[in-house]
């Protein structure tokens, strides 16, 4: 496993790559599991959880064992300091590093040894070490081939 740092103008990226798989940090890889019948939701293994739930979009090729990748955006991700009642897609993780970016932070959260970023407000009252939950919204969360 590494990590490594893009950089440009416009934009910073930071990519990992594991196990021949090079991704976003809001991209995982991933395998179906199940699809869930008169929905659009697809239940995907990845990295950290046996039990995510991603919306199948424009991919209706997606079939059980199909390689694809699980993916949403940073400021998508609701950061939550105490855990949910209903606990689907919601994932605990510790915050590893944080940026200040002015009117937002990234947090760098590992959750079962999977560094994810995330975007929260500035004034959210977290630190280094901290413990949080991560709730990535189905409709939000992507499967792309």
């Amino acid at each position: 496993m590494s990590t490594v740092l893009f950089s440009s103008r416009r934009r910073i990226f930071l990519t990992r790559v594991l196990k021949g798989c090079t991704e976003f940090t809001y991209s995982r890889c991933g395998e179906v599991l199940q699809i869930l019948p008169d929905t659009d939701r697809v239940r995907v293994r990845t990295e950290f959880s046996d039990r995510m739930m991603c919306r199948a979009g424009g991919n209706a090729a997606a079939a059980p064992g199909e390689k694809v990748f699980a993916s949403i955006r940073p400021e998508d991700v609701d950061v939550l300091v105490d855990p949910p009642s209903d606990g689907e897609n919601t994932f605990k993780g510790t915050i590893v590093n944080e940026a200040y970016l002015g009117n937002f932070l990234y947090f760098f959260v590992s959750v079962d040894g999977t560094m994810i970023r995330v975007q929260a407000p500035h004034h959210l009252p977290l630190e280094e070490g901290q413990d949080l939950y991560l709730y990535l919204n189905p409709q939000k969360c992507m499967l792309l081939a």
